[in-house]
């Protein structure tokens, strides 16, 4: 059954990546915006999901409190992801960002005293190997986003690897807290619920924000971000 759920987020996180590249190429404020509906959808699933778990709103909202700081490494991660999105060719940068799972394997090994087998050692090394195979070859002049109109910078490349690395990080770090927090400190359902309301907020936040920084600026449902936020949950 793992398999099963494996391939499907594989499937769902390609096909958000993929549209949330499309919609961020002409879209000078893309990061709060996908910030934003990103939240907003993911919060919606998380009250619906309360309300499955909990049949109301018994949920003890403590909890939000607890998973707050390994909520907001995430998101940091999330921002960092798509500041490089818009710089970066997603062929470069996915290798980077799937690689998060070394930080958090690194961490368990060290921290928690958790050693995978040696055929997880295997599967570990085959997987780092291959996202490495897929990065081999390439150029920061061919990776660059290729744009007619403008010319692109170096230094716009090499900032988006910065971000790239930035969610290496962070993603790894978050992982492992949420390992350590499955030790019996919090039920899954508290923090998949408790995520998703601070994802729900910031996703507001961001919206305030964009108001307040362009008071011309109009909430409109963009599609493209749409069917990409419902995909990026659904992983």
């Amino acid at each position: 059954m793992w398999l099963i759920f494996t391939i499907f987020t594989v499937i769902f996180w390609g096909t958000s990546e993929t549209i949330f590249k499309k919609s961020s190429k002409d879209d000078p404020h893309s990061t709060a915006h996908l910030l934003g509906i990103n939240g907003i959808i993911f919060g919606i699933s998380g009250f619906i999901y309360m309300l499955i778990i909990y049949r109301g709103f018994n949920f003890d909202f403590i909890n939000v409190l607890k998973y707050l700081p390994i909520a907001a490494t995430y998101l940091l991660s999330m921002f960092a992801y798509y500041n490089a999105m818009k710089r970066v060719k997603i062929s470069l940068i996915s290798p980077i960002v799937n690689s998060s799972c070394v930080i958090t394997v690194l961490l368990c090994i060290f921290l928690l005293r958790e050693y995978p087998s040696p055929l997880g050692i295997f599967a570990i090394i085959l997987v780092i190997s291959s996202l490495i195979a897929l990065s081999i070859n390439k150029t920061p002049e061919d990776d660059v986003e290729e744009d007619k109109k403008i010319n692109v910078k170096l230094t716009i490349f090499i900032i988006g690897l910065v971000f790239a690395f930035g969610y290496f990080i962070l993603d790894g770090v978050a992982s492992f807290m949420d390992e350590s927090f499955l030790n019996g400190y919090m039920r899954d359902e508290d923090m998949i619920i408790s995520h998703s309301l601070i994802s729900f907020i910031v996703g507001v936040t961001c919206y305030i924000y964009l108001k307040i920084k362009d008071k011309s600026y109009k909430i409109k449902l963009d599609k493209l971000k749409l069917s990409g936020s419902i995909f990026e949950t659904l992983r």
